[in-house]
């Protein structure tokens, strides 16, 4: 299936306190704390991963829908006629009016804002 997969290596990376590391979406990865940590994760979407993000997103939102009406079939008015969460994240993202010329990171949150108490 993977006949490139005999070249991968493996790459280790410590990280300090306040860095971050970008983990591109699909790529196979292991975190180990090494001491007590807190760690914050998210997926992001951007000009870089956008097409291939909503292809996985509506591909997860029809396995919805086909267990739903799977569900239906077998157990008729008990099962639940509401779309699965993908589908509702379609739609959401599907509403975002993108501005072609300016990138979401180009508007910075002032550190007050990122910092939990």
């Amino acid at each position: 299936d993977a006949p490139e997969f005999r070249k991968a290596r493996r790459i280790d990376i410590d990280l300090d306190e306040g860095e971050t590391l970008f983990v591109p979406g699909g790529a196979p990865h292991l975190v180990v704390n090494l001491t007590d940590s807190l760690a914050f994760a998210g997926n992001f979407l951007d000009e870089s991963n956008f097409e291939d993000a909503m292809k996985d997103i509506r591909a997860m939102a029809a396995m919805e829908e086909a267990k739903r009406q799977s569900a239906s079939k077998a157990y008729g008015d008990q099962a639940s006629d509401a779309a699965g969460p993908m589908a509702g994240l379609v739609a959401a993202i599907e509403e975002i009016d993108f501005e072609a010329d300016k990138a979401m990171h180009e508007d910075h949150l002032p550190g007050r804002m990122l910092a939990v108490r």
